[in-house]
């Protein structure tokens, strides 16, 4: 397959269907793997895109109804293959890669091709230039998880049995012979790249060469440096994102947002900047992220969202209007048995919390509303 560098700007595939009803029946299926999948319902094409504000559900025919048995799918890509040794860059020590180490300009390393291990970086010479120069396939690009997008200026209902899966993919690394640089200090120490400091003083690179110690009358020699075989793993990639936005929400199907950690993930996901794209980016040893799940109903019922069990109405706190409407019910196995990392909830009512939350390591959960009713435990390790 072809491949290209980060550098090289890929848009993701894009499905969009906009209409007054749309409805995805029981078998169909909408797959855009690791793309964006946009569903918008109005009763005007001129106000697609134009969503988020106070509604009447009962005042719209617009609908989009996902039917029990149908998919949608933006899930990640899980079929490429690379070697580990692509983890490994060759680097000229000379002028700009010497920038930053003015102590080595003219010493010994200079002009010296070093071997660095990307994921370990180093700080004795920039690399940067080598690690905009690696190159991946669609595959690859298309690993982290999609958008899936729903919108409606009158209702959604997906139905029980119904399946939007944002999943992250991932990148299988196969073993291979690999054999990174190693220098030597002028006092004999041998350092690995990611431990060679710039500011020591160094006799060459570990290899085949001769370093005489004057002062006790001995010479050691240095053989050429050894190549050893590093196992092959497992890289998961971040889950997307399923956004819903409507005055009326019924949201009785399966969210699947899992994501694959390798045996080198276990530091905890940063923040990396906006675009899937940059998913791609994340340093190897942090944990992926895992779905991130954004609800907007503004019902000008004022309807209550409820994460938990149907307890029949509310009691009003410092007269907060009760709605007429029933509530929206949330089964808490969307928070917690999804995957889902990353939760946002605005509600034009209150959002009340019966029945505990207990969430993925790393969670985030922002929640908005007229008031917010938090009657049972919500907890993340880390998050």
């Amino acid at each position: 397959d072809d491949t290209a560098p980060d550098s090289q700007v890929q848009k993701p595939s894009v499905i969009a269907l906009e209409g007054e009803t749309i409805v995805l029946q029981s078998d169909s299926r909408v797959t855009v793997t690791g793309g964006d999948i946009s569903i918008e319902a109005s009763t005007n094409p001129r106000l697609q895109g134009s969503f988020g504000g106070l509604g009447d559900p009962d005042a719209s025919p617009a609908e989009v109804i996902v039917e029990s048995g149908a998919i949608i799918d933006a899930s990640g890509d899980d079929t490429t293959v690379v070697s580990v040794a692509r983890n490994y860059v060759q680097v000229a020590a000379r002028g700009n890669e010497l920038a930053d180490s003015p102590l080595q300009r003219d010493g010994a390393i200079r002009d010296e091709t070093l071997v660095v291990d990307i994921r370990e970086g180093t700080e004795f010479l920039n690399i940067e230039g080598a690690v905009a120069s690696i190159e991946r396939d669609v595959h690859e690009r298309l690993s982290p998880g999609g958008t899936i997008t729903i919108q409606s200026v009158g209702r959604v209902s997906i139905e029980e049995g119904a399946t939007l899966d944002i999943s992250g993919g991932s990148v299988t690394y196969s073993g291979d012979q690999v054999a990174p640089s190693q220098l030597v200090t002028a006092d004999g120490q041998v350092l690995d790249m990611a431990d060679a400091d710039p500011n020591l003083v160094y006799s060459g690179v570990f290899g085949d060469f001769a370093f005489d110690h004057e002062k006790w009358g001995i010479t050691e020699t240095f053989l050429p440096a050894l190549s050893y075989y590093e196992a092959g793993y497992i890289e998961g990639r971040d889950a997307g994102i399923l956004e819903i936005n409507a005055p009326g929400i019924v949201f009785e199907g399966n969210l699947i947002a899992d994501t694959t950690a390798g045996i080198h993930q276990r530091m905890a996901p940063e923040d990396l900047a906006a675009g899937q794209f940059n998913a791609l980016t994340r340093s190897y040893n942090q944990v992926p992220l895992g779905g991130k799940l954004i609800i907007r109903q503004f019902n000008e019922n004022l309807q209550d969202l409820v994460i938990g069990e149907d307890e029949g109405t509310v009691a009003a706190e410092n007269d907060h209007p009760v709605s007429a409407t029933d509530a929206l019910i949330l089964s808490p196995e969307i928070f917690t048995e999804s995957g889902v990392s990353r939760i946002e909830i605005d509600n034009a009512g209150r959002i009340i919390i019966n029945r505990p939350l207990e969430l993925t390591a790393f969670s985030n959960v922002d929640l908005l509303g007229t008031q917010v009713l938090v009657q049972s435990g919500i907890t993340s390790p880390g998050g």
